[in-house]
């Protein structure tokens, strides 16, 4: 079997020195080496070729990251937008049920005037949108719900303009009624005749068991009470035609308002005015006292009209009136 023979010079003078290996053997040892070389650029290769590949992960990862933190941003910033409009939308509400409960005010004193003048009764809009209940709103404020009853019924937005539109024409009518009857208004009794933030009613007109006696009689006015000495108001312009006491109603004031209409103020501390004094809407006639018998100050307000005791309450039209609370 051929061999192959590898000489190897060493330092000068010094002998030759010789390898012989067999062929076969040069021949594994340069396959292997080839071998290894061929592995090692495939290995190289591969190597690149993961780190492109990784780093094209990593650039399309870092892209995602982006487009994920812009689309949160948008998504914050559209949070933030619907908070906001959300907060407009429920302030726009608040105002809309409060002018809708302004209206359904209005309303109610138009009705009030009406009945006091003796006006035909007008229903704005239909007659299923009648004055009683109120109004609420729905989320997207495209139409109105008018509670009646416990029933509920649902109109557009505009038509609450139509409301309005048409309670201002029946209010008008109402003015130039008013304006033809200012006379005769103006010796009507129509406010309360106590003023302040420290009042209530203490009885309502009607029957009522008496604090006095306990038993059950007809109360033939309203009792309003508050601090000791509140000034008493004249209601409307009038004559004072008695000025007197007695053991029921203490120290009292009549005034004739008009031939058939008569208004009595009584348990009061002290007077202001004298019999046949004039007297005009808001001028004091007395203080509030507890004279007579009374289990606390207070006033013993009486409307006699046609000779018939009326519930005061009914001639009182300034809201103020209306807010007393019965304790």
């Amino acid at each position: 079997m051929s061999r192959a023979k590898i000489v190897w010079f060493s330092e000068s003078g010094k002998p030759l020195k010789m390898i012989s290996l067999r062929k076969w053997v040069i021949q594994c040892f340069l396959g292997a080496s080839v071998f290894l070389l061929l592995l090692s650029l495939v290995l190289i290769f591969l190597t690149r070729m993961y780190a492109n590949k990784m780093e094209a992960t990593r650039t399309k990862n870092q892209q995602l990251n982006e487009r994920i933190a812009k689309q949160k941003e948008q998504i914050q910033s559209l949070e933030n937008s619907v908070v906001s409009q959300n907060k407009t939308l429920s302030q726009l509400k608040g105002k809309l049920r409060k002018s809708h409960k302004e209206l359904q005010e209005i309303r109610e004193m138009e009705i009030k005037l009406r009945r006091f003048l003796d006006l035909e009764h007008k229903k704005p809009l239909s007659e299923e949108y009648s004055h009683q209940g109120g109004f609420t709103m729905n989320g997207t404020m495209d139409f109105v719900d008018i509670s009646m009853d416990g029933a509920s019924s649902k109109i557009q937005s505009r038509e609450v303009v139509s409301y309005s539109l048409t309670l201002k024409e029946s209010l008008r009518e109402v003015v130039r009624s008013l304006e033809r009857q200012k006379d005769q208004l103006s010796h009507t009794p129509s406010v309360l005749p106590v003023k302040g933030d420290d009042i209530w009613l203490s009885c309502n007109f009607g029957r009522r068991i008496n604090p006095m006696t306990g038993r059950r009689e007809f109360h033939s006015g309203i009792d309003v009470a508050g601090g000791y000495k509140t000034p008493i108001l004249a209601p409307a312009q009038g004559k004072v035609y008695e000025v007197g006491k007695s053991r029921l109603m203490g120290n009292y004031v009549r005034i004739r308002h008009r031939k058939d209409l008569r208004t009595t103020y009584g348990h009061l501390h002290s007077f202001a005015v004298k019999e046949g004094e004039k007297v005009n809407r808001g001028d004091v006639i007395g203080y509030m006292g507890n004279s007579g018998r009374s289990t606390g100050t207070h006033v013993h307000y009486e409307v006699v009209d046609g000779g018939k005791a009326r519930d005061p309450m009914q001639y009182i039209l300034d809201r103020n009136g209306e807010t007393l609370s019965l304790r």
